[in-house]
């Protein structure tokens, strides 16, 4: 795998692809997310498909002077019968990923997860984000900000292992997880993700995961700060260096999510991963540049996951 240095060189990776993955936006209807697909696709990173209200989708690209009579728009105005169409591309082999355009998380999992009409997951569906802070050095991946809600400790392992997955997909050879909470030691029964991390970091000394080195409980600042551990005399691999940080629920994970982009200006790509069909999965405020950055994330995912599995085979 190459290794990617940044979210602007994923960009340079990705336009270098040999095919470009076909993108269905969901719920199109939508201004940031209209302009950051067709941004994606005029820099060759995408093929998009367009599927929502038809009329306001014209109008938005009127509005903003963008042709796209060469590019295919479904009427459907209803978020689930809209995915339901994604979904139906998706199995004909005409789309490689879905977007989630102006419209809920849960109605779009919903759909994809729905056991008559939807995909089966390959496991956990998780959310994972990744932001490149130029103080860190190199790619910072977080989960989960978007998806489980207060997941427990099985759930737990199966997000880190698709983080792990997507950060290997990256270059990250030996990925470093994070196991955050608010402090180092277990406490129970005040805090419960305090047990959750240390059960983790055992499991990960026996060995259990092979790919990656994981570690907690840590609180943010031990985590990604050699400084801060060694002031806590923490010398264990992970600390001061996790490539990935495991938030205790959504709540924790959408309030760093937000802190991030917004206090600390950063750009985000955020995509779910665990279900058949990759998944570009954004928050309806983002910026068009973390939307953008998304879609590319989703396209390099798609086409290494196919290319992964086509060697396999």
């Amino acid at each position: 795998m190459e290794k990617i240095r940044s979210l602007d060189h994923l960009v340079e990776v990705t336009k270098r692809l040999v095919v470009n993955p076909r993108l269905a936006l969901v719920a199109a209807d939508d201004e940031s997310s209209i302009k950051s697909v067709l941004d994606a696709a005029k820099k060759n990173i995408i093929d998009p498909v367009l599927i929502g209200n038809t009329a306001r989708i014209k109008a938005i690209c009127k509005k903003n002077f963008v042709d796209i009579s060469r590019i295919k728009v479904i009427e459907e105005p209803d978020h689930s019968a809209a995915t339901c169409r994604a979904v139906a591309l998706y199995k004909k082999g005409e789309i490689d990923l879905i977007m989630k355009g102006m419209m809920s998380t849960s109605t779009l999992l919903r759909v994809v997860l729905d056991k008559e009409h939807g995909m089966p997951p390959e496991g956990v569906l998780s959310h994972v984000g990744v932001c490149y802070p130029p103080s860190y050095g190199k790619l910072l991946f977080i989960t989960d900000a978007g998806v489980n809600i207060n997941p427990h400790f099985h759930r737990k392992m199966g997000i880190v292992l698709n983080s792990i997955k997507l950060a290997r997909i990256l270059g990250v050879s030996k990925p470093k997880v994070a196991m955050l909470a608010a402090i180092e030691k277990v406490n129970l029964p005040a805090m419960p993700a305090t047990l959750d991390a240390a059960l983790m970091a055992k499991m990960s000394g026996r060995g259990i995961f092979k790919n990656a080195v994981i570690g907690g409980p840590f609180a943010l600042d031990n985590a990604i700060s050699k400084e801060a551990a060694e002031r806590k005399d923490m010398t264990q691999p992970v600390a001061g260096d996790a490539d990935i940080l495991c938030v205790p629920d959504i709540e924790s994970g959408n309030m760093l999510y937000k802190a991030i982009t917004i206090i600390g200006g950063l750009q985000f790509a955020a995509i779910g991963i665990g279900s058949e069909i990759p998944l570009v999965i954004t928050s309806r405020s983002d910026s068009d540049l973390t939307k953008f950055y998304s879609i590319v994330l989703g396209a390099y995912y798609s086409y290494m996951k196919k290319k992964i599995r086509a060697g396999k085979k």
